[in-house]
Order: structure tokens, then sequence, then C-alpha cells
């Protein structure tokens, strides 16, 4: 998937389990080749969110967590806090962001989105970017994220569309993978109110050597 010579001795079932939940040597490597190939997702999702100054945000699956502070710039004092249930990434993301989470821009917790570790009403906007693939029960989880959010709070799910993830072998195991229209039933089978679809063609990124263009979605629910 990349030139990284260990993790091209992996196969496709092991390296989707190291992009589910990074860990080990493998799963930091994983991480670090996450943050080139998801940029235009993540700044998409990022861009999408029109945050106003103040506000508390949660990202869920923040690897290990380099590009976070891109979305601390989208408005001024942010509290900008991350869930990763993969204790290597929260020890990553420890070190990398150590200076934010020393002024108290950013706070981060080991915990998964089944039960998600603040009260009810709390945040601003939450967002996720490449998990929701992962996610055991797909409602379940949607209402717990739904749960955090305040009144009229907005989730925003960043993915790759179907067709476009089926294009990647390791997406043949323990993904689930949703298409526009799947997508949108999911958070209004959750509850969520003013469901749309945000979407864009990414510029080409370079993958197993080849260059490959993706498009990418941006789900938005309102609470």
């Amino acid at each position: 998937m990349n030139s990284d010579n260990n993790l091209e001795q992996l196969n496709p079932e092991e390296l989707a389990a190291l992009l589910k939940k990074p860990e080990g040597a493998n799963g930091i490597k994983v991480a670090e080749m996450l943050n080139g190939t998801n940029i235009h997702i993540t700044s998409f999702t990022y861009d999408s969110m029109n945050l106003k100054d103040g506000e508390n945000i949660l990202e869920i699956g923040f690897g290990n967590g380099k590009l976070m502070p891109k979305l601390l710039d989208k408005a001024k004092s942010l509290k900008l806090f991350g869930v990763d249930f993969s204790r290597n990434m929260v020890e990553q993301g420890k070190a990398i962001l150590k200076e934010y989470i020393n002024n108290g821009q950013i706070n981060l917790l080991a915990a998964s989105v089944e039960k998600l570790p603040y009260e009810d009403d709390y945040f601003d906007a939450v967002c996720t970017i490449n998990t929701l693939y992962f996610w055991p029960d797909a409602v379940a989880c949607c209402m717990e994220v739904q749960r955090v959010l305040k009144p009229a709070g907005k989730v925003y799910i960043g993915i790759r569309p179907k067709e476009d993830a089926q294009k990647i072998p390791e997406t043949q195991y323990g993904f689930t993978l949703y298409n526009k229209t799947e997508a949108l039933k999911l958070l209004k089978k959750a509850g969520f109110k003013e469901v749309l679809i945000k979407m864009q063609t990414d510029p080409p990124i370079d993958l197993s050597g080849e260059t490959k263009i993706f498009n990418s979605l941006v789900v938005i629910g309102t609470k």
C-alpha cells in the first residue's frame, strides 16, 4: 500500500486490521501513512464544519493526531477533544501534540465511539474521518454521538463512498462500506435531522506506487 518494506510484507487482511486499529510498530507506520493518504478528506471534513469561536469539538479516531491542529485554525479559542480506541495512537498523539495539550487546547483520551466518556449535550460539533466503516453497531454509535452533542449540534462524518473504497483490497476485510444513500439513511435512522452530504473529488494521491483519484463524502447531521 506504500513504500515501507514492512507494510508491503503484510497481506491485505493484516493491513486492514491495522487500518481499523493501528497498534505496535507497524500500526505506528500505518498511522503516519494515513496522514498522507487522508490529508484531502481530512481538510474537506474540517472545512465543512463552519466552526464558531469558543466551541467544544470532538474528533473520534484521530490516529496519531498530527492533522488535528488544522482544525484549531478554523476558529478562535476552540477546545478540541479526541478519542481513539488504540492506546498506541493516544500515546503517539500525546507526544506529537504535547504543546497543544499543555496549553489546554487539546485533550486526548483512549475510548471507543460505543461509549464516549463525556456528559450529555457537551459538544458543539463532532467529526470523524474514515472510521465509520469499523463501527460495530453504526446506528447505536451514531446515537451515542448524538447524546454528547448539544441541541442543534452537528456531526460531520468523512468517508470514501462505497464505489471508491471497493477499489482498495483491504476494504474486503472488516469494513462496512456506504454509498451516499446508505450514509444518509444511517444518520436519519439514528435520529439526526437536516441530514445532507457534501462531496468533492480529491486531488491525486500516490497509493502502492500508483496515482489514484478518490471522492470524499462528508455526511452531516443536526441533533
